[in-house]
């Protein structure tokens, strides 16, 4: 990020973003391998993320 001036700048935000989207595919690759029910796997997961966030957003609301 550019920070500290003795390390400068390594990447650009385009390729940390084309590496993050590798990890998905590569994540998602491997996934698919181990369960062929992967896609109802990782809707599950995003649905339990999901509802984390709404109990929690539900909790931090002002009454």
């Amino acid at each position: 990020m550019g920070q500290n001036p003795r390390k400068g700048f390594s990447h650009t935000w385009e390729e940390v973003e084309a590496e993050i989207c590798d990890v998905i595919v590569t994540g998602m690759v491997a996934l698919m391998r181990m369960n062929p029910h992967a896609p109802e796997v990782f809707a599950g997961h995003l649905n339990r993320i999901r509802q984390r966030d709404v109990d929690a957003a539900t909790e931090d609301a002002p009454r």
